[in-house]
């Protein structure tokens, strides 16, 4: 893995954040609004900017991305953008589980919509952790997958 100069040297020249399963130069951090992750790739092959790519996954693959994962590269790009990279796109791409070799592939382009509903989505978790009452889903399919059903007073 390479030193923190060659990273420091990286971000400062604009030339390179590259993620892969080995290395991992990109950390998305956005402390303003208390994020902080690692996209699964930073493809940075067409010499101009980064392309994040994120893979999920899936028993059975979507008809369209699903909204956390959406959220999750939208801050991934912003991210960037804050580092002054202009991304034109990530990439949101589910696998499926029996056969890996069958993938459905999502562009994500950001835009104001978008940054809107990260700037929500941001306000409400924080206000959660600040002890407000979340709202609960009604929908009993997804309780029945939530790994904290047991423990949820809100459960269906």
């Amino acid at each position: 893995m390479r030193d923190k100069p060659y990273l420091t040297s990286a971000l400062r020249d604009r030339k390179i954040l590259a993620n892969s399963e080995k290395n991992v130069l990109f950390q998305c951090i956005v402390p303003e609004m208390g994020y902080i992750g690692v996209p699964d790739i930073a493809d940075c092959t067409n010499g101009e900017q980064p392309i994040l790519v994120e893979t999920k996954t899936t028993g059975k693959l979507p008809r369209d991305i699903w909204i956390d994962n959406r959220i999750q590269m939208d801050v991934y790009l912003i991210g960037l953008e804050s580092l002054s990279f202009k991304p034109k796109y990530g990439i949101v791409e589910y696998v499926l589980r029996t056969y890996q070799s069958i993938r459905k592939k999502f562009e994500i382009q950001i835009d104001d919509d978008l940054r809107r509903n990260i700037h929500n989505t941001s306000n409400e978790v924080r206000d959660i952790l600040n002890g407000k009452e979340p709202v609960p889903c009604n929908n009993p399919r997804k309780c029945a997958s939530c790994g904290y059903r047991d423990g949820c007073p809100w459960n269906l």
